[in-house]
């Protein structure tokens, strides 16, 4: 092969080299942009005290339980206290562990037992052993 087209054929290949190490750029950088997007939207709502739903889990007062659960620990004590301020969730929820030989309908029933009309609250215990 001559010298001039070994020339030719090189810096044909040279360009052709250029060419594509350029085009990564139009997928990186749209990429990269994205993700800069992201991730500073994600910590200006953090930021703000936002959160992806705009809800807050309710939970009832310690005061409210029972005193064999406030010596449980905390976990323990926030699934009671869950439970006394979101019974409609729970009553929806099916229990997996068992119970149903209790007489067990949902998961509601492992920690309560019974709201009576004046207010007070008979509690149940599975939950908690």
């Amino acid at each position: 092969m001559s010298r001039k087209k070994r020339k030719s054929r090189s810096s044909k290949e040279a360009r052709s080299r250029q060419k594509r190490s350029g085009k990564w750029l139009y997928v990186a950088i749209p990429i990269l942009a994205a993700v800069l997007i992201g991730v500073g939207g994600g910590w200006l709502l953090a930021r703000r005290g936002d959160t992806a739903t705009g809800t807050e889990i309710k939970l009832a007062s310690v005061s409210q339980l029972p005193e064999k659960v406030r010596r449980a620990p905390p976990v323990v004590q926030e699934g009671y206290r869950f439970a006394i301020a979101n019974p409609e969730v729970l009553a929806k929820l099916p229990c997996y562990c068992g119970c149903g030989s209790m007489g067990h309908t949902s998961d509601l029933d492992c920690f309560i037992q019974e709201f009576k009309p004046d207010g007070t609250i008979v509690f149940g215990y599975h939950a908690f052993e």
